[in-house]
């Protein structure tokens, strides 16, 4: 019995000890340490020169080095530079790492007899160093992260050389709601590594202003339509598409100098950016696009539109528009909006100017001009009208306006950034006025 119990824990025993070995060997990944600490290199040459400027160097010698140098182990050593003067003194300069040149300090790891000079000022000074193996060196660790200070690999390097990259593959672009990224490099600089260094990418951030999203493969959607009694005058309303990072509301624009920057929102009248606010739309996101199939079946000049526009304060009661959605061309499911353009945004912007009155700009962001603003995603509709002149042939009419909804809980307080102090739109999109929307919008007009 004692041996059938023996030979019954064997197996258990062995899965036991493997599975022992398999979490031994199982290396933890380094964590991002949020209190690391970069010492850049430092350099500061020896000034050698006499008090007496009619006293000259005569020449130079190195002391405390006649046994070699370990790699990157310098200041272990009290190494001295014997300065001789053509007066016969003698003074000694204690000779610290923070004393060579950068582009020299690399030799002090490598393992043979470096010719190494120093620059003290207007002296040049070259001597022959032995540098020996150190056991105790092993080179430094430097781990990489992504943006989101997720571990990517781990490469080591010599003293003072330049670390390459050579893990996973980071991305060159990325994105997000308010931002396209670019990668711009590491936070730290890859040359002269002195120490256990932690890299982290960097991207330059690209805000999406004014992204204009259009109905997917369409360029409008005709949403409703009203004609008079008469049957010779009538308005369509039809939907252009949705723009994304609007500004409704604003502080002044601070350039970044040394200093903290600080906004605050002040209590004023929206009204005074009511026409700013809808024109900037216009103007950055809506194009004229002629359509040859339909040039002789509408009259009247639809550049004055754009060229000229008028902006409603609400949406004209009559027309049939609710529970309309549409698909956008970022492939967003869109429920279309239907807030009212005037006192719909300005509630917002009475919201967050109560919730967040108030930021600040690190002077160490990057260099720039900086505003802080209230932004929205607003979906754009035109109101046209139309004298009917015949069959399929219509005449633009004198009352055709904008209407700008802002999307429901779009609103956002939003620190916003420009190299030369604009802030327009930054990526080519446009939501488009074409003759065939002209011409449908009249069309589907019960005359």
């Amino acid at each position: 019995m004692k041996n059938i119990k023996l030979l019954t824990l064997l197996p258990l025993l062995t899965l036991g000890l493997c599975g022992c070995k398999n979490n031994e060997n199982k290396k933890e990944e380094p964590k991002y340490n949020e209190e690391f600490i970069y010492n850049a290199p430092e350099y500061k040459p020896l000034d050698i020169a006499h008090e007496d400027s009619s006293i000259y160097v005569m020449s130079t010698d190195l002391l405390g080095v006649t046994y070699g140098v370990k790699a990157a182990a310098w200041d272990d050593y009290d190494i001295k530079l014997r300065v001789k003067y053509s007066d016969y003194s003698i003074k000694d300069f204690d000779l610290k790492t923070i004393n060579i040149p950068l582009d020299m300090r690399h030799y002090l790891g490598e393992v043979g007899t470096q010719h190494i000079y120093f620059i003290e000022y207007k002296w040049i000074v070259t001597h022959e160093v032995k540098i020996i193996e150190n056991p105790d060196w092993h080179g430094y660790k430097c781990d990489f992260f992504d943006k989101d200070q997720k571990y990517l690999t781990t490469e080591t390097v010599g003293y003072y050389q330049e670390i390459k990259y050579n893990g996973p593959e980071v991305s060159e672009k990325s994105e997000d709601f308010d931002y396209e990224y670019d990668f711009k490099g590491w936070n730290h600089d890859t040359k002269y590594i002195h120490q256990d260094m932690q890299f982290v990418a960097t991207y330059k951030k690209i805000e999406k202003r004014y992204v204009a999203n259009k109905p997917y493969n369409r360029d409008y959607i005709g949403i409703s339509a009203l004609v008079d009694k008469e049957n010779n005058k009538g308005s369509g309303l039809v939907y252009l598409g949705r723009v994304r990072h609007v500004a409704g509301f604003y502080t002044e624009t601070k350039e970044l100098d040394n200093t903290d920057l600080t906004f605050e929102f002040k209590e004023d009248e929206f009204s005074k950016y009511w026409n700013e606010y809808n024109e900037s739309i216009v103007k950055e996101c809506v194009t004229y696009k002629e359509d040859s199939d339909y040039i002789f079946n509408v009259y009247g000049n639809p550049y004055e539109i754009i060229n000229n526009p008028t902006f409603s304060l609400q949406f004209d009661k009559r027309y049939q528009y609710d529970g309309t959605k549409s698909l956008l061309d970022d492939m967003t499911d869109a429920d279309l909006s239907y807030v009212d353009p005037y006192y719909g945004i300005f509630d917002q912007i009475t919201y967050k100017m109560k919730s967040y009155p108030r930021t600040t700009v690190s002077k160490n962001e990057e260099p720039g001009f900086y505003r802080y603003s209230i932004i929205f995603s607003v979906d754009v509709y035109l109101s046209l009208s139309f004298n009917k002149l015949d069959k399929d042939l219509y005449e633009l009419g004198a009352f055709n306006s904008f209407i700008m909804a802002p999307v429901k809980d779009s609103a956002k307080a939003f620190v916003q950034y420009s190299e030369d102090g604009n802030f327009e739109s930054n990526f080519d999109s446009k939501l488009e006025l074409t003759t065939k929307a002209l011409y449908n919008a009249a069309s589907m007009i019960s005359w």
